[in-house]
């Protein structure tokens, strides 16, 4: 059997479009937040039919960054963010960790950044110095893969600026975008392959 990269997403809507163009690609949907990635990323590892796992799904920009919806990222670091505990009103960070892409893919004409995985509940108060990016499930998948030694990449499409109401967020414009520079991923690693 030949082993093959497979794209994780969270949700459907983000990975629709790319399915309909690609439907021969293997996809897990991994469900949403840190826990349920981290598990649908070990349960790929382990199937033992992979020899690449993508994570591909929308993120928020922060303001400043420079990114707006539509753009699409790699992502070379993922610092988990959110676990800590609260004290008199201030979130105190505890077992904070970053964790880098080994192995990050070239010539895509890309910008890569940094992100910051976080909770909702703890996204106000968290640290987001030197990242441009936040999603929920990125450091949980970069630990799972670095764990067990499984070449990976995420790539991000910018639906929304942090701190903007859901109502203007653009997931459709951005699944679009996700879905070319999906396409142009899978060649790069033909070509390399």
């Amino acid at each position: 059997m030949k082993l093959r990269t497979a794209i994780l997403a969270p949700t459907a809507p983000e990975i629709g479009p790319f399915r309909l163009r690609r439907p021969e690609v293997d996809i897990v949907l991994t469900g949403v937040g840190p826990y349920r990635c981290a598990a649908a990323a070990v349960e790929a590892i382990l199937g033992g039919r992979y020899n690449r796992l993508v994570l591909a799904g929308i993120a928020g920009a922060y303001p400043g960054s420079g990114l707006s919806a539509g753009d699409v990222v790699l992502v070379e670091s993922e610092h988990s963010a959110d676990l800590g505990s609260w004290s008199e009103g201030t979130f105190s960070p505890k077992f904070a960790a970053t964790y880098r892409c080994a192995d990050l893919p070239s010539g895509l004409s890309l910008r890569s950044v940094r992100s910051c995985s976080v909770a909702a509940a703890c996204a106000p108060y968290i640290d987001r110095s030197g990242a441009e990016i936040e999603n929920m499930e990125g450091a949980a998948f970069f630990h799972a893969c670095l764990r067990h030694g499984m070449p990976f990449a995420e790539l991000r499409a910018i639906s929304n600026i942090v701190g903007e109401p859901f109502t203007a967020w653009s997931i459709p414009q951005a699944a679009e975008a996700l879905a070319g520079a999906l396409e142009r991923l899978l060649e790069t690693f033909n070509e390399k392959a």
